[in-house]
């Protein structure tokens, strides 16, 4: 038996003088030269041609012209006066919500100076009842009239007494 390298040595030997049929051989030759004379049918939309600089002028056309007109249009009196007015509204509103915070705070200092102004017509009431309840208590001790009964049948002394009692109530209830 021959060994695996004999049987390739016999079968290359045999194809080294093997050629493809010379009619296939120049049937592949002919269309090679074909597809190399063959002009390319893919092209490119700038190669050239009328429609090509169709475009471009039609391109320059609408830039020379809209620009200009774009332009213009955005720059139009009536443009001006919506922007104006809009400017004029902005201010409006932050001047009318100025406004408003200044209300609230003279409000705050309304009712603050309320208070404050209560509070001390209290404290004088009460600083002058209290001074004319001393005077009237050193009166009482540098003379010593004797006691007269009101119309009522209550005596000076104790409706000075009920007085003084009723100055604590009154300081209690104002605040």
């Amino acid at each position: 038996m021959a060994t695996d390298e004999e049987k390739i040595s016999r079968l290359y030997q045999q194809s080294k003088n093997a050629a493809p049929p010379t009619q296939l051989d120049s049937d592949i030759l002919k269309a090679a030269h074909q597809a190399v004379d063959k002009p390319s049918s893919v092209k490119s939309p700038f190669s050239g041609g009328w429609p090509a600089a169709t475009s471009i002028a039609a391109v320059l056309i609408i830039t020379v012209i809209l620009v200009p007109l774009i332009r213009h249009e955005a720059t139009t009196p009536e443009t001006k006066r919506t922007a104006e007015t809009k400017l004029e509204t902005l201010n409006e509103q932050d001047a009318l919500e100025r406004s408003n915070a200044e209300d609230l705070n003279i409000e705050a200092s309304i009712e603050a100076t309320k208070k404050a102004i209560i509070q001390k017509n209290v404290s004088a009431d009460i600083r002058a009842k209290k001074q004319s309840l001393a005077k009237e208590k050193t009166r009482r001790l540098t003379q010593t009239p004797p006691a007269r009964e009101q119309s009522s049948g209550v005596t000076q002394d104790q409706a000075f007494a009920a007085e003084e009692a009723m100055v604590p109530m009154t300081m209690e209830t104002l605040c």
